[in-house]
């Protein structure tokens, strides 16, 4: 009785070398299309993520307890995605803010509009995810989207322009 789970147990283990290697190559090769740097750890994360998960599950099915290990890994995967989290949301609180000014700006501003911001006018170029693109006497002046929900910005109206909330009568009616 006990050969066959010994069996068993050894096939798991070969079985997660074996898809490791796979998963390290996928994994490297995705990286590298995504043009990522360290695609190789990378691959080689994912390698040892496997097989390490296939030597705890082929040593339980053989009948070694393996809690004690497993505990341990979760302490340290927890702590280090922990650090990952913090140290992200700690970094990353301007280019957030940025990038959900962008969705504002996308609503009611346009390109082609010209408009005043702070002590910057000039027609609005392009709309990025993170800011806006303004074209000034200068030259092009980029600016933050978050600026656009934290000071007011007045939208310029040329004199052939007439904005449709002023107009209380019909243009033709004169």
């Amino acid at each position: 009785m006990y050969l066959p789970t010994l069996l068993a147990g050894i096939i798991i283990i070969i079985g997660g070398f074996i898809f490791g290697e796979m998963a390290r190559e996928l994994a490297t090769s995705a990286a590298l299309a995504a043009s990522l740097r360290h695609s190789d750890l990378l691959g080689r994360i994912a390698q040892v993520m496997l097989a390490g998960s296939a030597i705890l599950i082929g040593a339980s099915q053989v009948g070694i307890d393996v809690s004690f290990v497993v505990n341990i890994a979760t302490v340290v995967l927890a702590a280090i995605l922990g650090a990952f989290a913090l140290g992200f949301g700690l970094a990353t609180p301007k280019h957030v803010s940025n990038f959900i000014s962008a969705r504002y700006v996308h609503r009611h501003y346009q390109t082609g509009e010209v408009i005043q911001i702070g002590s910057h006018e000039g027609k609005i170029l392009e709309i990025t995810p993170h800011a806006v693109v303004l074209d000034t006497t200068s030259g092009e002046l980029h600016i933050p989207a978050k600026f656009f929900t934290e000071e007011p910005c007045l939208k310029c109206v040329g004199a052939d322009q007439v904005p449709e909330s002023d107009s209380e009568e019909p243009a033709n009616a004169k």
